[in-house]
């Protein structure tokens, strides 16, 4: 009787899944009962029931089910129908079209066999984890006297210089006739090369309109193409990257700066993102959240950044306070890589005396706050560039100040004592009342390069001891002048 009621058993499991004498040959085997991917118990009555609501074929007298095939049969189910779920998404994903299919312009050209690089999440409006909103603040505030300070040290050669009688209102519209000078005059040379398809230009002027409104999704495949063609910068220009939305220019940050090598990359950020961003301050006094997201973005390449983008806007001394603070935040929020940021400072040092400006201070002072083990080459360089304003009859204003306290500061124990004799002599030259003290505090007592350097905290204890000095004497002089 048993045996024959195996028999029966394990004929309904063969009938099921067709392996029910092999799962009798195997040690520790199911005696009774349906294959577990099969069939499933219902919580109420206990009775077996197959895929889809069949029932399954009554059990044998003595046969019983058990708890974990049933509970492995649940699971599996559960996992089988997650997986169709996410077929049937991307079936739908892969129908859906793009507005226009731009890819069948090129069918008839050498370029047939393009492909467009394999990089999905360049374009699919995720944020990284650095990348939040909520550590965003467009709200850069510069006062009216800040700005009317900066006057003083606009370059007196060239159409760049402001008038005492213009408003803060002129010179951003001066500024930015300067900035669509330059995107017209870059156009205007991409004009004189060999022409364009008329089809091909009309897809990109197409793709232009696109990317006008473009906020989240994917990018036309047309503008995927351009980071591996030989002309994209030609046909770059076609979709005007002045009107470009700020996700479209996040978007197209993203994809050159990946798909682009370094020349390239500098290329794009000194005729495509400069004049987007510089225009975008002077019009709307601060940058959209994704702008700001395209330059921290930019600074992935440091190179290209600072060669196509910073030097290039320190350089035309047209570069206004508002923009010197907000391109300094995300600079600084960004970890760059040694070596890069020691040339930029060592180019930033370099740059003539006569066209100086206050917010070069800005860039340096951010740079140099960042810690680094700069060789002695920049070092000395940077003093170079603190000490030929000696001779400079203008009034230095706090960014400058706050330069150099930063400079010795983090580096007064690589300076040598020449060099800190030539920074007294230009304390005494322009002073500040509170910054200057501090300054002679670091150089008074630290140590210098190639001497044995003093303990840190007996380094701090000596600096604490002399503010607290100089602290206690100061009020008394201030209530004598004021009475």
């Amino acid at each position: 009787m048993d045996r024959g009621t195996t028999s029966r058993g394990n004929n309904r499991g063969g009938r099921g899944r067709g392996s029910g004498k092999g799962r009798q040959g195997g040690g520790g085997a199911r005696p009774y009962g349906p294959p577990p991917l099969l069939f499933a118990t219902t919580a109420a009555s206990g009775t077996a029931t197959g895929t889809g609501g069949i029932p399954a074929p009554p059990l044998p007298p003595g046969a019983h089910l058990d708890p974990e095939d049933v509970a492995e049969s649940r699971n599996m189910a559960m996992r089988n129908k997650a997986r169709g779920l996410a077929r049937a998404q991307k079936r739908e994903e892969d129908d859906e079209s793009d507005a226009h299919n731009f890819l069948t312009m090129f069918r008839k050209t050498p370029n047939e066999k393009l492909t467009a690089p394999d990089d999905d999440d360049d374009d699919d409006g995720n944020l990284d984890d650095d990348e939040k909103e909520e550590d965003y603040d467009g709200n850069f505030e510069v006062s009216p006297e800040e700005e009317a300070a900066l006057e003083a040290f606009m370059p007196l050669d060239g159409d760049m210089s402001f008038s005492e009688g213009e408003d803060d209102d002129s010179r951003g519209a001066d500024t930015s006739d300067v900035v669509r000078h330059q995107m017209a005059a870059n156009v205007k040379a991409l004009v004189q090369k060999p022409a364009i398809d008329a089809k091909v230009k009309r897809v990109y002027q197409s793709v232009g309109h696109l990317l006008k409104s473009y906020t989240i999704g994917k990018l036309p495949k047309a503008f995927k193409l351009l980071p591996v063609l030989t002309n994209w910068e030609e046909l770059v220009f076609l979709t005007n990257p002045d009107e470009w939305s700020p996700q479209a220019l996040h978007a197209a940050v993203r994809l050159f700066v990946s798909g682009l090598n370094q020349r390239a990359s500098q290329r794009f950020m000194n005729v495509v993102l400069l004049p987007c961003i510089r225009e975008a301050i002077q019009t709307n006094k601060k940058l959209h959240f994704h702008q700001y997201l395209a330059l921290k973005r930019a600074l992935y390449k440091p190179a290209a950044f600072y060669k196509g983008f910073l030097l290039p806007l320190c350089e035309n001394g047209s570069c206004t306070l508002r923009e010197a603070v907000i391109v300094g935040s995300a600079l600084a929020k960004v970890s760059i890589p040694m070596l890069h940021s020691a040339a930029a400072i060592l180019k930033l040092a370099q740059i003539p005396l006569a066209r100086y400006h206050p917010t070069t201070s800005v860039f340096m002072r951010i740079l140099l706050d960042k810690k680094y083990s700069l060789p002695y080459r920049v070092i000395d360089e940077v003093v170079n560039h603190f000490v030929r304003f000696v001779g400079d009859s203008r009034r230095m204003i706090v960014l400058w100040h706050q330069c150099l306290l930063v400079f010795v500061e983090r580096y007064k124990a690589d300076l040598t004592t020449t060099q800190k004799d030539q920074l007294r002599a230009l304390m005494r030259v322009h002073t500040h009342t509170q910054v200057t003290p501090e300054i002679n505090t670091h150089l008074d007592h630290s140590a210098c390069r190639g001497e044995q350097r003093l303990d840190p905290a007996t380094e701090e204890l000596l600096s604490k001891q002399f503010i607290i000095t100089t602290t206690t004497t100061l009020p008394s002089t201030t209530l004598t002048n004021k009475s």
